[in-house]
């Protein structure tokens, strides 16, 4: 779900810096560290990977 979707249906009124913070917190979230357990489940691997595309996605719409 992009951020326009985000916006229109919950009718949130942010700033583009808000959108960028938040874009900053779900792209920390979905990055692995080293030797980080979570990482080792493929299901996780791909969620966080769909994350990552959504962020992209929704970067490349501003």
């Amino acid at each position: 779900m992009g951020r326009g979707v985000v916006h229109s249906e919950t009718a949130l009124d942010v700033d583009e810096a808000t959108w960028a913070r938040g874009r900053g917190r779900a792209l920390a979230g979905s990055l692995p560290v080293p030797d980080d357990p979570f990482f080792n489940n493929p299901a996780r691997v791909t969620a966080a990977l769909h994350h990552l595309d959504e962020l992209i996605a929704d970067l490349q719409s501003v």
